[in-house]
This record gives C-alpha cells, structure tokens and sequence, in this order.
C-alpha cells in the first residue's frame, strides 16, 4: 500500500492491483466538490470503484469498467465520463432502495480526441455493448413513465410513482414537451423480475444542441433512476454520446458502468 496523493480527486492509500480493497482517505471528490471519506475497491475485470459520503450527507457511489483498478485511474482515464449512482431513497417503495445514475465530466480526464464534453444527447445500446439495467420497480402507466421521469403532479394520488423506474437523458420532472424520445428499447418488459436489454436502441434529445450543458448540471445529467430490492446491489451500462468542447466534434464513449 503505497500513499498517492499527487492530484485532487486521487486516494491517498490505494491497492495497486483489481480485487484488492482499499481505503479513501481525505479523497476530494470531482463530483461533491468537497472532502469525503470512504471506502472501494476492484474487481476481477480491472474495474474500481468508491463508495463515499460527501459534506452534504449523501452516499455517492463511483464505478469505472476495465483499466480503473484504483480510484486515481476511475478518475484520470482518457475518457470524458464517468458513471456515478447516488442513493435517493430507502423503503420509498417497501423493500426497495431508489438510486439516481448520473454521468459527471472526469475533471481530472484529458477526453478523447474530440476533446473534453460538452453535453450529453443520447444514451444508447448496440450489439458489441449492451445497454444494461438491472430488475427494478414499475409504477403503473399513466403515473409511472418509462423515460424523463414521473410527473410530480401523480405523487399525490399515486405516492410509489416517485420512485418508478425509468430512463432519460437530464431531464426528470416528466415534462419533456417531446425533447426527448426513445427508439427500440422494450421497456414493457422491464419490470421488478426482469431486467432490460437493448443491442439497438437509444434515448435521446431530438435537437442534439438543445441538451443541456454539464456546466449547467451541477448534480451531473441524470441517465436514469432505479428502484431495487434493498440489498440486491445494482449494476447498470450504457453508452453515451454528446456534442464536445472542440468545434463540429462529438463525444463518444462506450460501456459506461454503474455498480453499487
């Protein structure tokens, strides 16, 4: 166990190999902007992640796939995002926890070639990288939705539609006045035994400009929210595109990983 502390948003003790734990100590999150405490760990994949608690009392949950073995490579990769799973809600839904996925600018990262991200426009699954999300809870139609989120106006007389499951790309009070859209994803058969699936399909902002700026998102731009048993744990991917810093480029990245 070596001390690294070279750079914000880099752990002061980390394990040098996945599948070893390690302990975060004063780590200066990119995405709370303040110093946390917590705990993470790799996988057998090459995978990292860190399970933190911010200044404002939340638990923040960061996961980068293949090659982030610490949290300094979760943060300081050639990618320009990174997932991030925040807990919103316990028992909102008997039995259930309701987690928020949001994609955050890795403000240590360099980009791509088409350089750092601007926005996001699209989420999106095709036959070389999945689009994944666990089993999770289902509020009925009208008062659930499947992307965009429910409306808060259906909480009063349907309280459980707080806590539908559901995709989008930034927006989630259920008014999109059809901003945003789907393709080829059936998300009539997700539900609390079934997981969803999609090699062809996408959610996404009909005027790509039109999405809103990660400048303007200080909680990061919101890619879905899931309601799962309580202890069942949580793994999710998606791909995801947007327009870039660097004039006429867009952003690409694949298999974006959220894990709690």
């Amino acid at each position: 166990m070596a001390p690294n502390n070279a750079a914000r948003g880099v752990c002061l003790f980390c394990a040098a190999a996945a599948g070893l734990w390690w302990l975060v100590v004063g780590y200066r999150s990119p995405s709370t902007g303040g110093a946390v405490f917590g705990h993470g760990g790799g996988d057998s994949d090459g995978g990292g992640w860190a399970r933190i608690k911010g200044e404002d009392g939340k638990t923040y949950t960061q996961w980068q796939g293949e090659g982030a073995a610490t949290l300094a490579g979760m943060v300081k990769q050639g990618d320009g995002v990174h997932g991030e799973v925040v807990e919103v809600a316990v028992n909102g839904v008997a039995g259930y926890t309701t987690y928020r996925l949001r994609l955050r600018v890795n403000e240590l990262g360099e980009g791509g070639a088409s350089g750092m991200p601007l926005n996001v426009y699209t989420i999106y699954g095709d036959t070389a990288h999945v689009l994944q999300m666990p089993p999770a809870f289902q509020a009925a139609l009208p008062f659930g939705a499947h992307i965009g989120g429910s409306s808060p106006q259906f909480w009063a007389v349907k309280a459980e539609a707080q806590y539908d499951s559901w995709l989008s790309v930034s927006v989630t009070d259920g008014i999109n006045n059809n901003e945003i859209s789907s393709i080829g994803i059936d998300f009539d058969k997700w539900d609390a035994r079934t997981p969803l699936y999609s090699d062809n399909g996408a959610v996404f902002w009909t005027d790509p400009d039109a999405a809103p700026s990660f400048s303007d998102q200080t909680d990061g731009s919101v890619v879905g929210q899931l309601s799962v048993a309580t202890g069942a744990g949580l793994k999710a991917t998606v791909n995801a595109q947007g327009r870039s810093k660097k004039a006429g480029a867009d952003w690409e990245q694949k298999a974006i990983s959220f894990k709690v």
